[in-house]
């Protein structure tokens, strides 16, 4: 009788080399799908992390100049929805961890006030655990849709953007590893996601800024209800997701090369109450992927 002799496989050879990746997850769409794609793309030992705004305090907000940082209430509205986003997600894909963690009020920087918005704060906390090894890199969702509006306030330079943050203060503190920003490597809209995902995957997410006044998934009047319905729309009349990224485009970008956010131009796409404004920004400055040279 001979003994049979086993090698290792190329995929476990993979999975012992893949690597641990932190994935920024609010339970929007735009979340939902890199994550999504980690999951279904690699073999990486992935973590969902939810970043919660309980030790950052009113008196703190003020003083530091907090931006995009939701408070204890809504945060406790979208963890319940987190956790069943992420046990859909695991019965269609694989078995991945989801962790909530609070921001920490040690990032907040008062000589440079722009980086107390919510997104720097994250990418601080994922450079610290990328720096001492937990992690070897971070996915955020960031993406031209939602970036390069909120962020302008009292000093803030204008054409900064939650990514720019982001890129930033990856390059100037990370020792190792990689910042993956894949939404801005692509021409993303919301409807790559609407088109590419499993019809309940999406109708679960929590993108929507008004339901914490209820418990409803969808409020269908805030700009983010309204941007998905629009991309609904689009889809519908047979516009391909890459048709629909240069639809968003042509609106936003301004024969001046101006920005006007897709927040002003939504209201004149799909009726609602929301205030159409005329005003334009700087052209954005979008941030980018990155990878630690060794």
């Amino acid at each position: 009788m001979g003994f049979a002799i086993s090698f290792p496989t190329i995929s476990s050879v993979r999975i012992r080399c893949s690597m641990k990746t932190l994935v920024a997850f609010s339970g929007g769409l735009d979340s939902i799908y890199v994550l999504w794609k980690e999951l279904v793309n690699t073999n990486n030992e992935v973590t969902a992390v939810f970043y919660d705004g309980d030790k950052i305090t009113n008196e703190l907000r003020d003083e530091f100049n907090v931006l995009n940082v939701e408070d204890k209430n809504f945060c406790n509205i979208r963890w319940i929805q987190i956790q069943k986003i992420t046990n859909a997600m695991m019965a269609e894909t694989r078995q991945f961890k989801v962790i909530k963690e609070s921001y920490d009020p040690v990032f907040l920087n008062k000589e440079d006030k722009c980086f107390n918005h919510g997104a720097a704060l994250r990418t601080a906390m994922a450079v610290r655990r990328i720096n001492n090894g937990e992690y070897d890199k971070l996915i955020s969702g960031v993406c031209r849709d939602n970036d390069g509006y909120q962020i302008n306030r009292n000093s803030f330079v204008r054409n900064e953007t939650a990514s720019s943050l982001m890129t930033k203060y990856f390059i100037k503190h990370a020792k190792r590893g990689e910042l993956s920003l894949p939404l801005l490597d692509m021409k993303y809209t919301t409807a790559n996601a609407i088109a590419e995902l499993p019809k309940h995957i999406v109708q679960l997410n929590r993108s929507c800024t008004s339901s914490l006044l209820s418990n409803a998934i969808a409020c269908n009047y805030c700009y983010k209800c309204l941007m998905h319905s629009y991309s609904h729309h689009l889809l519908s009349e047979g516009k391909t997701p890459e048709q629909i990224y240069d639809i968003y485009t042509e609106k936003s970008l301004q024969a001046d090369g101006s920005w006007r956010s897709q927040k002003a131009w939504i209201c004149e796409e799909i009726p609602s109450d929301l205030e159409n404004s005329k005003r334009t920004f700087p052209m954005p400055e979008w941030g980018h992927s990155y990878i630690v040279p060794e």
